[in-house]
């Protein structure tokens, strides 16, 4: 009973989902593992990572670090498009050191770019607030921690609600002195820089947004006392599906594999380029004598840049309230595949 027979090279799970209206649903989703290699394709990885049934966290000093959020669960049938996240360290050709480095990831359409610092400070000095520069560096870690935001820099209580755990924020310019120092931002958009102590710039990230944060915080819903006493447990009427969607806004993207990826910046041998694999993935369900056939979703695309490896998430859902009892297994095979090499 409820068991997943796996005939892919990758790692498939299954699991009950309930909707926003409580009804439940059986869930098959799939990760697969990729190398990125030097000829522009990608190879099946011999080390497949298991499906994430729950939140999978970064890790600081080899310990996990509960604030920042690296991949959401991979039972996700309801997100809408695609969650498109990247991770690894900025560094300059050759890994030599640096002040300032540009990076830019594109797929397909999409292009992204950022800059990298090492180190800085803004001061007060006889013209006013000035960034100090002094420091180099041979990588920048890709981390909502080294893009504005964080607690209030200058003490204050406030949180940016955006990015609770970056730097070089405050709430009130009225709470700064100026025998104050300001540790800035080590990842800003190019085109939208920290220059100046009265225009603090927006974050920019390219890792998954935690589910407490801004914007995808608000789209939970409305959790008040005529939801208390009308709806719940179930989700309130304005939730929207794209609380589901845990990467940044604008890595939210409709992809179905095939589009040509360009990484800069961001792997010692210097800018890399590769196709995401086209695969069709089905899954046959055994429920209460019928034998339906669901073709598998993308849902999810995670870019180790600096690492070269690729990992995409796929699934599917059934709606099976009251079933479950009935529900003996689902097979999972591959269909078809295109742009993985031998």
């Amino acid at each position: 009973m409820w068991q997943i027979v796996d005939q892919t090279p990758f790692s498939a799970d299954g699991t009950f989902v309930r909707d926003g209206s409580g009804f439940e649903h059986w869930v098959v989703a799939l990760r697969a593992t990729f190398r990125i290699n030097d000829n522009g394709f990608v190879s099946i990885d011999e080390d497949q990572k298991p499906v994430c049934r729950s939140s999978v966290y970064a890790e600081r000093d080899g310990e996990a670090d509960h604030e920042e959020l690296r991949v959401d669960t991979d039972f996700s049938p309801f997100r809408p498009k695609v969650d498109v996240t990247i991770g690894g360290q900025v560094v300059a050709p050759n890994g030599k050191p640096f002040q300032e480095q540009p990076f830019e990831v594109s797929i397909g359409s999409f292009k992204k770019p950022g800059v990298a610092f090492a180190p800085r400070e803004m001061k007060h000095a006889s013209r006013g607030w000035q960034v100090e520069a002094n420091e180099q560096t041979e990588a920048v870690e890709l981390s909502w921690r080294n893009a504005i935001g964080g607690k209030d820099a200058f003490g204050g209580s406030e949180t940016h609600p955006t990015n609770p755990i970056g730097k070089g924020w405050f709430a009130s310019k009225q709470s700064i002195s100026r025998d104050m120092q300001l540790e800035l931002p080590q990842i800003e958009d190019p085109a939208n820089r920290f220059k100046q102590i009265d225009k603090i710039p927006t974050p920019v990230g390219f890792g998954a947004v935690a589910r407490a944060w801004s914007p995808r915080r608000e789209r939970a819903g409305t959790y008040d006392d005529e939801w208390e006493e009308d709806r719940a447990p179930l989700a309130p009427l304005d939730f929207s599906d794209r609380f589901h969607q845990a990467a940044p806004d604008d890595q939210v993207l409709d992809l179905r594999g095939g589009e040509r990826v360009s990484i800069i910046g961001l792997h010692p041998e210097g800018p890399y380029e590769f196709v995401l694999p086209q695969i069709i993935l089905e899954a046959q369900t055994h429920i209460n004598r019928r034998k339906p056939i669901q073709r598998l979703r993308l849902i999810a695309v995670h870019i180790d840049a600096s690492g070269k490896r690729l990992s995409m998430v796929w699934n599917t859902s059934l709606p099976c309230n009251g079933l479950e009892q009935v529900l003996d297994r689902s097979t999972v095979w591959v269909k078809q595949m295109a742009g993985v090499a031998k």
